[in-house]
């Protein structure tokens, strides 16, 4: 999985900012939309822009923690002072992270929004 994480971040490296934008400028309209008294927006908002979010946040993630030469997990000062067990450990639970973090960001969060309208049962 480690690999994999790595393939894709060296692939998305060059558009880490580009996610980073989207993440925000997601992050502000549905803060916008929330404020305003647009209900049926917001719902559609809500669905939509959630795994969204959690997408590019993750990509953006992925990026900054497995490039293969700029990836804080392998090239940062601090990780690698660390024995190299801790390291392993570390990545494997980044990656485990990232894995779930980008599964329930895409599978849960559009079911519990559905949920929350009583649109699912």
């Amino acid at each position: 999985m480690l690999r994999f994480y790595t393939s894709l971040a060296d692939k998305f490296y060059p558009n880490r900012w580009r996610c980073g934008g989207v993440t925000c400028a997601m992050f502000a309209l549905l803060l916008l939309l929330f404020l305003s008294n647009a209900t049926p927006v917001v719902f559609i908002a809500g669905v939509v822009s959630g795994p969204t979010i959690a997408v590019t946040g993750g990509l953006l993630c992925m990026c900054v923690w497995f490039h293969p030469t700029r990836g804080k997990l392998n090239s940062g000062t601090f990780f690698n002072r660390l024995p190299a067990f801790v390291q392993a450990a570390m990545r494997w639970y980044f990656a485990m992270f990232l894995t779930v973090w980008l599964a329930c960001s895409v599978l849960f969060w559009p079911t519990f929004a559905l949920w929350g309208e009583g649109l699912v049962r």
